[in-house]
């Protein structure tokens, strides 16, 4: 399938951007209402909670005035019995402003209990809506995979960053446990066994590890770290490649420093089992969960500026409008052709005006959008 602006130049992403530009509006549409939704959770709470703080304040000045207005009070005669009554004024004055103080206090626990409950529940639905998004609809991500055996069962973790954003997704594979066999037909490793009953001697022998199951596994771009494991934790052999160099371990034996094993290596299916073990990782995913999402190194959710994480990601969808609006046949569309495997063409938009409407709905944010979209004007 081949994706071109109208003038068939090919889109800088073989995707459908039609599609992909109508998924970001409808996640703006629905998670900037969320996140306008805390802040103004957050301010009446913080207001709320002054207010209380103020109560607070003046009950403390008055208990102290009571107090030292009753201390100081001057008698001809102090007598014991005046005595005791200053004093038990003294302590009434103090037991009614802890039971106040009290009361306010457990005003504000409840304020900022139930605003906390209120905002917990709202970030669990927002990163429910950004998972998909986040998984699938951010372009020239840079990326980095990671796969870990956990309770069991193999997980992983991708974690990504474009411009001033990172964000990071817990994987889980279609496989609870990943064999090699299971990427590759059959591996084999060259070690060193003792042969003869009566004169030991060192032969290589091939040890196969077809079986073995993937412990863990980081992907950095071309670079690789995967570690395998038998059944029973007496076995393991590790890859690493850097720089398109492979070092491969059989237990505590560097394969490839040792030139009568690596004479015996067949490197040409180690280099098939990463590359199928790299394409497992990127490709074969069961499910995604977005975990976290900062933009300049400070967490998004919690302080409030996913709609920031918006704006970059709609100055980079802005560039390609922007190209398909020069590059269009007819005015204010935003238009995409498609041609299918079997040479069969289709034609996509959605102009301008549709899109600005459906922003505008969301109000001044949305407004912001239109113009970093370039869809705010009928040029």
């Amino acid at each position: 399938m081949l994706f071109t602006y109208q003038d068939s130049t090919k889109l800088p992403v073989q995707r459908d951007f039609i599609h992909d530009i109508q998924e970001f509006v409808n996640v703006c549409k629905a998670v900037i209402p969320l996140e306008n939704s805390k802040i103004k959770l957050d301010e009446d709470a913080e207001k709320a909670v002054k207010e209380h703080n103020m109560k607070l304040n003046e009950i403390s000045e008055l208990e102290q005035y009571l107090i030292n207005y009753v201390e100081h009070l001057d008698n001809v005669n102090e007598f014991n019995e005046i005595s005791s009554i200053k004093n038990n004024i003294i302590s009434a004055s103090k037991k009614i402003v802890s039971e106040e103080v009290e009361q306010i206090q457990q005003h504000i626990n409840k304020i900022q209990d139930e605003t906390n409950n209120e905002i917990n529940a709202i970030d669990s639905k927002i990163l429910n809506i950004l998972t998909p998004f986040f998984s699938d609809y951010i372009y020239y991500p840079e990326k980095t995979y990671s796969a870990y055996i956990d309770n069991s069962v193999l997980v992983g973790e991708l974690t990504a960053s474009i411009k001033n954003i990172s964000y990071k997704l817990k994987l889980r594979f279609i496989h609870e446990i990943l064999k090699v066999n299971e990427l590759h037909d059959k591996i084999a490793l060259p070690t060193w066994k003792a042969t003869g009953i009566i004169h030991k001697e060192n032969k290589v022998k091939l040890f196969d590890v077809s079986n073995f199951i993937l412990y863990s596994a980081n992907i950095d771009g071309n670079s690789v770290d995967a570690l395998f494991k038998d059944n029973n934790d007496e076995n393991q052999f590790r890859i690493t490649v850097y720089d398109d160099s492979y070092t491969v371990y059989f237990n505590d034996t560097n394969i490839t420093s040792d030139k009568e094993l690596y004479a015996a290596l067949d490197i040409s299916n180690l280099k098939l089992l990463v590359k199928e073990l790299k394409t497992y990782m990127q490709t074969y995913i069961k499910s995604s969960k977005l975990t976290s999402l900062n933009v300049n190194q400070e967490d998004a959710i919690s302080s409030n500026k996913i709609y920031d994480c918006l704006l970059v990601i709609a100055g980079i969808y802005a560039e390609i409008i922007k190209e398909c609006l020069s590059r269009a046949y007819t005015k204010n569309e935003i238009a995409i052709k498609i041609q299918q495997s079997d040479d069969t063409r289709t034609e996509k938009y959605i102009t301008k005006d549709e899109l600005k409407k459906q922003l505008l709905d969301i109000g001044e944010k949305g407004l912001e959008l239109t113009k970093v979209l370039h869809v705010n004007d009928t040029d």
